[in-house]
């Protein structure tokens, strides 16, 4: 008999270049920014950039993008309507980074690369859920694939977008680039009804993210 091994319970991250983005790079260039408390980048003043009106039709982009990720994986998205929630632009230059972290308050998040280049830094994604073994013990593997690693790195271009779960922990390493690298970073929920015979539940999507 022939074993096979099946990669199960896996973690779905969406990656898709969508070309020219250079209009919505000039406009995240003129926003005002501020530098982080780490002093590792700078970031938005403005945390809802895609609700403004010259940003809507990079916001329908993003979000018909998103449901065809949650399309891909299954989900009824007749029935749960997602949305995009906060939005706001990084800018890192030589030397800075993002520390590893996650998204709360939110259920799909992503980014779109608005420049980059190979020196600006790789994208990683940090499996924390021990879908193998355990952490609690340090053990060497003689290959590393998708099962058995902690760790995957993307070198992120220009028109790169991500989509992956809020939980999922991130970081972005040091630039080495004399270029500035942009980022739009983004949150997303959800609203409709979910139905169950204890604990049944209404979602209704805030008036602010309907304009």
């Amino acid at each position: 008999m022939t074993e096979k091994i099946k990669q199960i319970f896996g973690v779905p991250f969406s990656q898709e270049n969508i070309s020219d983005v250079s209009d919505l790079l000039n406009l995240v260039k003129q926003e005002e920014f501020f530098e982080t408390q780490n002093k590792d980048g700078f970031v938005t003043k403005n945390k809802n950039l895609l609700h403004k009106k010259e940003y809507k039709k990079y916001l329908n982009l993003i979000e018909k993008k998103l449901y065809e990720y949650l399309s891909t994986l299954g989900l009824d998205t007749e029935t749960f309507k997602f949305y995009i929630t906060g939005s706001w632009g990084t800018r890192h230059q030589k030397g800075h980074y993002s520390p590893q972290h996650n998204h709360p308050n939110s259920l799909i998040s992503g980014c779109l690369y608005l420049h980059a280049d190979k020196d600006s830094g790789n994208f990683n994604l940090h499996n924390k859920q021990n879908n193998f073994l355990s952490n609690t013990f340090l053990f060497k593997y003689k290959n590393i694939n998708l099962i058995n690693t902690q760790y995957m790195t993307f070198t992120p271009t220009t028109g790169d977008l991500y989509f992956f779960p809020s939980q999922l922990e991130h970081f972005v390493n040091n630039s080495s680039s004399s270029n500035d690298r942009y980022m739009i970073a983004f949150n997303s929920f959800v609203h409709g009804d979910f139905d169950y015979q204890t604990s049944s539940l209404n979602l209704n999507k805030s008036n602010f993210y309907s304009s």
